[in-house]
């Protein structure tokens, strides 16, 4: 007998011990009473209903083709079906484990068997079965219609044992609260289907909340998609279309009758493998027509017959029924059981703690918190542990950093204690209800920042500090992909929300929320340039909130407190982050353009500089901000009209001017290996361009290839040769040369800043006085002009003046400028109470040692050393 190794039977001991409320002990063998069953026993006349603290439908693709191809290949095998039904069981069958079931206890409301393991064949065998009933159905309808009376006779009878699957019209299986809804109207009766799914959608109608919307897609659907999938496979009352039928369609008798097909409702993770394997049900059953048919009705009606009647009759199971009254054992049975089968995620255990704790609770209170929690967050079970994971970590005092919370979440969210850990279970009878209320409440904030909405905040904030706190969280957050900042902001953002002084005003919420927010981009920019992983400080932020927890009233909301606290946390963890160690990390960084950290970094020191300088700007979008390279990307180019010297500079000119490769005398080891790779006549920086048959003998593929990524790496992607460009798409003359660049960065709004100052004022400007570039007084009078125009002789000028010494000259003054504005910047309370601006001084002053550390950085990049 062939077997499905899913949700098999596990081997118990009969001394296996489970726990009883009563205090007794008692074995496996006494609580369960096992029986081999077919199909057909297991669900006549029974109703089953998935417990609460079960998991949704989570069979995905390849569970269920294994499932399907299993059906399909023992099905195969049996040909041609015994008449006698019963010798199916006999002479060969499909074993498909076993199947636990229990009997409702005396706190259940509920008449049905509990489903304690063996929910997902059961669900997806009601499917299955449904559409067998469908086919039949409809072939019953067939051969009525061809006047072949004793076909439709058999298909009546089939359709008699086929309604075992249900009770009354309803499906024999009732999901739990997330799908049990969705499920009733995919398993729905054939000959009804249409009154139940317009009963379900009209509900999911009623239940939407304002913020589902198209942008949650694919967590979201149409009605129209929704009738569209169920519609689809049907055999039965094809004739009718719900999307013509009220409420979804127009009423063209009702004025303000509006057509709901383009409402949107929620469609989980587990409703989308359900909606699958309904339709996959259909197809198994063409797949067996269109394999051992020949199409005519007679042959596909026995088909349909006999799979029919080995589902019901030739699957077997072990039906073991708990016989003991009693929730706990229950639990204890489902939690062996999926501890020695398919391993549950963490957030499946979870909630069928939460739900088994919560059972006989109103369902206007925690129960519904809870299904609001999974919602809330789309039902991704990876996101709502993380979310678990940060609630532990900025309220269980005996964790130290995030990975600490994580490994502790399941005794956190436990009902007893663990010998090997420190953690208060918090799921006992006393405190479930109020733990699940306050998970909520932290879920709400928590999804608020990762959608960086800040829509469920209900106290007052200055509209400035609202924008300006949203655009940290989205450098933060969505650029950067930062997430250890989660331990600390959503738990201080809830209580600002909850707590923060009465006569606290909007500008004093706002400047709060920025002061804390602030330091957080703060340490991820530092985090980020530096060759710290983020986990290496992910401790300073468990240990700041527990610091914000340990204080009380007004000194709760003391933001200088909380920056003075984080700052010290990371200092004690990461102390290269500051001072010296922050600015090597920034000087010898090569990966600014491998990810966002650059523009993250540049559009924060733009920001604060206007914040801090009246000059009359201001960015709304920072998707208008774009980071220009300087040296482009793809310096070697053979497009025309790149300079406005009348003389062609030749694909090479930028690798030649910027590396100085025609001067005489001695050149650095970066200018000859340019060379090298000018002379070999390679055509771009790709490493796959290079053709090894062309290189000279001498020359060797690595070694060009190396020079490749020295330029790139070291020069072209560095924080010296990048600046930001306001509302210019510069994409179609990135490969300019300086005499059609210049003319560009001179008309940007935003030359003043500090990211761009090096070339702001003209003559004036630290550009024009560098002593490494050969462009004249007449040559900057012009640039002065709105469109300037120079010379041959003066644009060649003006092209050969960005070169690497330029470069590092630049970056000495921008490194020390950037650092200005990642400072920590607790902004200290003055004599009278009120909040001064005083900025952080840490690397005020320290000009000098830049100039020392970008000055050791330049001669290792051009001598080619290794870092």
């Amino acid at each position: 007998m062939d077997s499905v190794d899913n949700e098999d039977v596990p081997q118990f001991s009969e001394s296996h011990l489970l726990k009883n409320l009563d205090s007794e002990s008692v074995t496996v063998r006494e609580a369960l009473e096992v029986r081999e069953r077919s199909w057909v026993q297991v669900i006549d006349q029974s109703k089953f209903r998935i417990p609460e603290y079960q998991r949704n439908y989570s069979w995905d693709s390849s569970d269920r083709r294994d499932f399907w191809n299993t059906l399909k290949s023992s099905f195969n095998e049996l040909q041609p079906i015994p008449e006698d039904l019963g010798e199916m069981t006999d002479l060969a069958g499909l074993y498909m484990g076993g199947v636990y079931l229990a009997e409702p206890g005396t706190e259940s409301q509920y008449e049905e068997l509990d489903i304690v393991d063996g929910q997902q064949r059961l669900a997806t065998f009601q499917l299955l079965l449904k559409a067998l009933y469908d086919y039949c159905n409809s072939l019953e309808q067939e051969a009525q219609n061809e006047g072949k009376f004793e076909l439709q006779s058999d298909l009546t009878d089939i359709k008699t044992e086929l309604d075992s699957a249900f009770s009354g019209t309803d499906p024999s299986v009732i999901m739990n609260s997330e799908d049990e809804e969705f499920f009733a109207a995919l398993a729905a009766y054939p000959e009804n289907w249409h009154t139940k799914v317009r009963d379900v959608l009209v509900s999911k109608l009623e239940g939407v909340d304002d913020n589902v919307s198209g942008k949650m897609r694919p967590r979201v659907k149409t009605i129209e998609e929704l009738i569209d999938l169920i519609q689809a496979p049907l055999k039965t009352n094809t004739d009718i279309d719900l999307k013509e039928q009220q409420p979804f369609a127009e009423d063209p008798d009702e004025d303000d009758n509006e057509s709901h097909l383009d409402d949107y409702i929620r469609f989980e993770t587990s409703h989308e493998r359900m909606f699958n394997a309904y339709e996959e049900s259909y197809g198994l059953i063409d797949e067996l027509h269109d394999e051992l048919t020949n199409g005519e009705l007679e042959e596909r009606a026995n088909i349909t017959m006999n799979f029919s009647s080995f589902i019901l009759h030739a699957i077997v199971v072990d039906r073991c029924l708990i016989t003991r009254p009693n929730p706990d054992l229950r639990l204890d049975i489902f939690q062996s059981i999926n501890d020695k089968g398919r391993p549950l995620h963490n957030v499946d255990k979870i909630r069928a703690r939460i739900k088994h704790r919560l059972v006989g609770e109103d369902d206007s209170g925690p129960m519904d918190e809870w299904r609001d929690t999974l919602a809330r967050l789309g039902g991704d079970k990876d996101d709502i542990e993380n979310m678990l994971v940060y609630y532990v970590a900025a309220t269980e005092d005996s964790v130290d950093d995030v990975s600490d919370a994580r490994s502790e979440l399941m005794n956190f969210f436990d009902r007893s204690v663990s010998d090997d850990s420190n953690v208060t279970p918090r799921l006992t009878k006393e405190n479930a209800a109020d733990l699940v209320t306050d998970v909520s409440k932290f879920s709400k904030y928590y999804h608020n920042l990762t959608n960086a909405s800040l829509s469920n905040f209900s106290r007052e904030i200055d509209d400035s500090r609202r924008q300006e706190v949203k655009r940290i969280i989205d450098r933060v957050g969505h650029k950067i992909g930062a997430t250890q900042w989660y331990a600390l902001a959503p738990y201080i953002y809830m209580k600002t929300d909850e707590e923060a002084p009465a006569d606290y005003d909007e500008g004093d919420i706002g400047d709060f929320l920025y002061d804390v927010f602030d330091a957080i981009e703060v340490v991820t920019l530092r985090q980020s340039i530096s060759d710290r992983s983020g986990a290496a400080i992910e401790g300073a932020y468990v240990q700041t909130v527990q610091s914000f927890r340990s204080r009380s009233g007004d000194d709760k909301f003391d933001s200088a407190a909380i920056v003075d606290d984080l700052a010290g946390e990371v200092r004690d963890k990461a102390p290269d982050l500051f001072e010296d160690g922050m600015i090597y990390q920034m000087v010898k960084n090569r990966g600014w353009t491998t990810g966002s950290t650059a523009q993250c970094v540049l559009q924060r020191t733009t920001s604060r500089y206007l914040e801090e300088n009246d000059i009359g700007l201001s960015v709304q979008d920072y998707s208008d901000v774009e980071v220009e390279h300087i040296l482009p990307q793809s310096p070697i180019s053979n497009r025309s009209n790149r300079t406005q010297s009348g003389n062609d500079p030749g694909d090479y000119a930028w690798l030649e001017y910027f590396f100085r490769t025609a001067d005489n005398g001695d050149r650095p080891p970066i200018s000859e290996a340019v060379q090298q790779l000018i002379d070999e006549g390679v055509p771009s920086l790709k490493n796959g361009d290079i053709d090894p048959e062309e290189l000279s003998g001498d020359v060797d593929e690595d070694d060009i290839e190396q020079i490749q990524d020295e330029i790139s790496n070291r020069f072209i992607d560095d924080i010296g040769n990048l600046l930001l460009l306001v509302d210019f798409d510069n994409i179609d003359n990135s490969n300019d040369l300086m005499s059609k660049k210049l003319p560009v960065y001179a008309k940007d709004d935003y030359l003043p800043v500090v990211v761009n100052d090096y070339f702001n004022g003209g003559i004036d400007s630290e550009f024009a006085n560098s002593e490494h570039i050969s462009m004249e007084e007449s040559d900057f009078e012009e640039l002065g002009n709105d469109d300037p125009v120079w010379e041959s002789d003066a644009a060649e000028r003006v092209d050969k003046s960005w070169t690497y010494e330029v470069m590092f000259e630049r970056k000495s003054k921008l490194v020390y400028n950037i650092l200005q504005y990642l400072a920590f910047s607790p902004r200290s309370t003055d004599e009278d109470g009120s909040l001064s601006e005083v900025r952080g001084d840490e690397f005020e002053g320290l000009q000098d040692r830049v100039d020392e550390v970008v000055k050791s950085d330049r001669d290792r990049r051009i001598g080619r050393r290794a870092f």
